[in-house]
């Protein structure tokens, strides 16, 4: 059974865990999947993905989005290095999160868009 010692996660880890690794790394997550659904419905409406009736801004937007998701992501990484420096175990679980979650949602998201949206885009 997966079980932590009270004395392995410190309070410190677990205010970063829960507001850095899950609220902030999960909502610049679905504000980049919401601008990729945005940018589809561009190019499928206009043709370019990076144009539409407002210009450039979409694309724009989703390319600072991208940055800061990956800027964020790699500070995550190095501070939940440096947090868990005393449990391995910790540590193992916390990288496990931050790498396979991502995969995950892109997975998923990838499935929706090829299989779902695209074969039927014509159709709406």
């Amino acid at each position: 059974m997966l079980s932590f010692a009270e004395n392995e996660l410190t309070p410190r880890y677990r205010r970063f865990f829960l507001i850095y690794n899950v609220c902030l790394l999960g909502a610049l997550c679905l504000a980049l999947l919401a601008s990729s659904l945005h940018l589809l419905y561009i190019k499928l409406t206009f043709g370019l993905w990076w144009i539409g009736p407002l210009g450039f801004l979409p694309g724009g937007i989703h390319i600072v989005l991208l940055v800061m998701s990956i800027l964020a992501w790699s500070l995550s990484c190095i501070k939940t290095w440096l947090l868990t420096k005393d449990t391995l175990r910790i540590r193992i679980f916390s990288f496990l999160y931050l790498f396979i979650s991502p995969m995950i949602i892109g997975s998923v998201f990838f499935i929706l868009v090829k299989l779902i949206i695209l074969p039927y885009a014509s159709k709406f």
